[in-house]
């Protein structure tokens, strides 16, 4: 018998049973970017600046990891979902996965790329990203451990 990965997501709110989360789908938000929208959010340009260097890192240092641009974002376990849904008051768990079972995937550590740690007033902000991204993409033991994985995502279930 296969065993089947399980993974695991927090939302806004629910998704209908079978819904599919596209890979990539989280890269639209910086296809949509308007400086006229997100100038409500000063830091919005940073963190569009920051994801693209990491990016830069990924495809120049670290090319056999997936890209965040064009993957599936998903927590490993339930502990580690329900660590980000009680930092996220009324949001919920969603049970995902994979549409492809054997798709690439790495298991990143989320906590470097808090704002706290990732956008720090007084670091050069070039090289500092790009030691907080090497740091990322050489992996190991993770505070917050976040799969991406070079697959859409099917929804299977909802937790409390």
């Amino acid at each position: 018998m296969e065993h089947q990965l399980l993974l695991y997501r927090v939302s806004q709110r629910p998704h209908p049973p079978g819904f599919v989360f596209s890979a990539g789908h989280w890269r639209q938000g910086f296809d949509e970017y308007s400086m006229r929208v997100e100038g409500r959010d000063p830091i919005a340009p940073w963190r569009m600046a920051g994801e693209f260097i990491i990016e830069h890192v990924r495809a120049s240092a670290f090319p056999d990891r997936p890209s965040r641009l064009n993957c599936c974002f998903a927590w490993p376990d339930e502990e580690n979902a329900r660590l980000c849904v009680n930092q996220s008051p009324g949001h919920c768990i969603e049970v995902v996965e994979p549409v492809l079972p054997d798709a690439r995937r790495f298991v990143a550590d989320f906590a470097l790329l808090l704002s706290r740690n990732l956008h720090q007033i007084d670091a050069k902000f070039l090289p500092h990203v790009m030691t907080v991204a090497r740091q990322y993409w050489t992996g190991g033991k993770a505070q917050a451990p976040e799969v991406l994985i070079e697959s859409d995502l099917r929804l299977v279930g909802v937790l409390p």
